[in-house]
């Protein structure tokens, strides 16, 4: 079974008719937004982050941890004052995900948990990335990165019996390419992510490291830094067995996008595996 092609008009559509990602885009709007103020108040910040027990447990244990000292954390603005804004953000951020990607039905072979897991990688990486090379906001290359794969969730959720068709495709090439998507279902899911990150009004540069980041020598010269980025993350967390379908063929990179980011695949790889013990945590988390 393939579907007729989608146009940005039906693909519009169908990431509107999303609900598992209602979620992801509005509850804490508010609350991300004061992370990123400096002049919002802690109290404010606690404040929304009790409203969700979740991210209020998140927050405390991942204070309370080793890697933060493992001091005794009584309050969660004693956490906020220790972890820092954009940890508290970053944890947010992977609860509302974690919550949208896992809730409901999925295509029997989608490994959700799997998916988390990579998601949290490419974040963390994209930041990483965007420290090292500046002039690009490492808190916004983090949610690139963190969404830069989510045309698989809206996938998963409007057109389940097709996705999985998409997965087994993958499985039985022993390769995730888009070309194989577009062959069972007129799309990819960097396309899906693009046509969301405009829906949900994101910045542009956003939006374009989202859409090319498995084809970053396509992006126009001003988006060529953070499709590098972006590029280069999904590469990393190949590198670390996190391939979207377990045990398939990784994602080569491409050498002349990251070169004017100042990244040579060594160089991605050891920031990988420096990074690894940090995505373990806060899949754990």
């Amino acid at each position: 079974m393939s579907v007729a092609p989608l146009n940005p008009q039906t693909l519009s559509i169908l990431v509107r008719r999303c609900p598992r990602l209602v979620g992801l885009q509005q509850a804490n709007a508010e609350l991300l937004s004061l992370t990123k103020d400096v002049d919002a108040s802690v109290a404010k910040i606690e404040k929304g982050i009790l409203k969700n027990p979740e991210l209020t447990a998140k927050v405390l244990r991942t204070a309370g941890s080793a890697a933060f000292g493992g001091r005794q954390v009584r309050t969660v603005s004693q956490a906020i004052m220790l972890l820092g804004l954009p940890t508290v953000r970053s944890l947010i951020l992977s609860v509302l995900l974690d919550h949208s990607v896992k809730q409901g039905s999925h295509a029997p072979s989608f490994d959700t948990g799997r998916y988390i897991k990579r998601a949290l990688a490419t974040g963390l990486l994209s930041r990483a990335f965007a420290k090292r090379l500046g002039g690009v906001d490492p808190e916004e290359a983090y949610v690139m990165g963190l969404l830069q794969d989510i045309g698989y969730v809206v996938l998963d959720n409007v057109a389940a019996p097709v996705f999985e068709q998409v997965l087994q495709r993958f499985r039985e090439s022993g390769s995730a390419t888009v070309e194989i998507e577009r062959s069972v279902c007129a799309t990819d899911h960097a396309a899906v992510g693009d046509v969301l990150a405009k829906e949900w009004n994101f910045v542009e540069h956003i939006q374009k490291g989202i859409a090319y980041h498995h084809a970053p020598m396509e992006a126009q010269p001003e988006y060529a830094a953070v499709a590098a980025i972006s590029h280069a993350a999904s590469w990393a967390a190949d590198q670390l067995g996190l391939t979207i379908v377990e045990g398939i063929e990784q994602e080569h990179l491409n050498e002349l996008a990251v070169v004017q980011i100042g990244v040579s695949a060594e160089d991605a790889l050891h920031l990988a595996e420096n990074l690894l013990a940090e995505v373990e945590y806060l899949n754990a988390a």
